[in-house]
């Protein structure tokens, strides 16, 4: 008896064994075909298993490290994910540059890449409905949207609850969107441009450099918008660093000012000129360092990456002997200093500053006062 039951125990034991480790089942699967014609093992509830690596498409190669199939001219790429090539949501490309990308899916971009860039205002014409006036705008403006989100937009701006009621005459806001990859794109391409302009001639760079005239332009913000502006920047910063802040904007505009002005930077069209020596020993007066040491206080984006361009040019122009860079940094920290910072408008009861004619002077460089940098193109 007592053996029969430690038999019947070792079943027992075993059984839990197969069924811990899966011992003795057989999973069915079967093969399946994709339409590019590459094939994959799935299970009985479609789940795939295996699949044969999927042959490059032509002009692409398989990056084993990142699982991407890289084009080799225009940097795009795609996955292959459940035996389908296509370009994830995450990668941005711009579709004026490329042809067509045959046998690709393409996902749309998230939704938070979309950034407002400007609303148009139309009139609603008699039989017009709310999908055929948005339509255009969706197509043609924001390739890769999500069209549910961008209607959510319309609807928003617009404030109507119900799409189905638009009258004959009434204005409707278009909001135009930009995807931020294609913003950085653009900025990346200018900071490219940098690099590539210094191998121009020593005439062709002062041509470039003098084809702005910093007197004839004018800020598109008033004074008083500046200085209101200025007002909201300043109530976000710790009352004891405001001064500092200044300072620092201010100093580092003068710093850079003395390097170029006065026609001062022709000399450094020349990489082997000894100033830069200087420069590169004195880290080009440490004005990164003063600059990172104010920015943390900074709550405005628009001011925050106008202080990171300029460090990010100073860093740059100093590592690559590249004056247009550092002419660049000057000309956003001299309408900082000049146009944000010093603003020729008083607030009631506060004195009257004569700042002679600093104003004169402006480059339209600034994300802060004008929306975007004014770099070399």
């Amino acid at each position: 008896m007592i053996q029969l039951k430690f038999i019947s125990f070792l079943l027992v034991l075993c059984l839990a064994m197969i069924n811990l480790v899966g011992c003795g089942e057989v999973e069915e699967t079967r093969e399946k075909t994709l339409p590019d014609g590459s094939k994959i093992i799935v299970d009985t509830g479609g789940k795939i298993l295996t699949e044969e690596k999927v042959e490059p498409l032509e002009g692409y190669t398989y990056d084993e490290d990142t699982g991407r199939y890289i084009n080799e001219t225009t940097g795009i790429w795609y996955v292959v994910e459940n035996g389908q090539k296509i370009i994830p949501s995450e990668e941005y490309f711009d579709r004026d540059k490329v042809v067509s990308i045959s046998g690709i899916g393409i996902a749309d971009r998230p939704n938070d890449v979309w950034e407002l860039k400007e609303v148009r205002e139309i009139t609603i014409q008699s039989g017009d409905t709310l999908v055929d006036v948005i339509n255009p705008y969706f197509m043609n403006e924001h390739f890769r949207m999500n069209y549910e989100w961008y209607a959510k937009q319309v609807l928003e701006i617009n404030n109507i609850t119900d799409p189905n009621i638009i009258k004959a005459g009434d204005t409707l806001k278009i909001p135009i969107y930009i995807d931020k990859g294609a913003k950085d794109s653009n900025e990346e391409s200018a900071g490219d441009n940098h690099e590539n302009k210094n191998m121009l001639s020593k005439e062709e760079i002062i041509q470039l450099v003098e084809s702005i005239d910093p007197y004839q332009l004018k800020p598109a913000m008033t004074p008083k918008e500046r200085y209101d502006l200025r007002t909201e920047i300043y109530s976000k910063i710790p009352k004891d660093k405001i001064h500092n802040f200044s300072h620092a904007i201010q100093s580092s505009a003068l710093q850079l000012y003395s390097i170029v002005s006065d026609d001062r930077y022709i000399e450094l069209i020349d990489k082997n000129h000894p100033r830069w020596d200087a420069y590169d020993e004195n880290n080009l007066f440490g004005i990164v360092t003063v600059l990172s040491g104010v920015e943390k206080y900074v709550d405005y984006k628009p001011l925050q990456e106008d202080i990171d361009a300029v460090k990010k040019l100073c860093n740059e122009g100093l590592k690559e002997r590249n004056i247009l860079k550092i002419i660049d940094a000057n000309r956003i920290l001299q309408d900082l200093s000049r146009h944000l910072i010093r603003v020729p408008y008083q607030g009631e009861g506060e004195e009257k500053v004569d700042y002679g004619d600093i104003h004169n002077l402006y480059f339209k460089a600034t994300k802060t006062l004008e929306g975007a940098h004014n770099f070399f193109k």
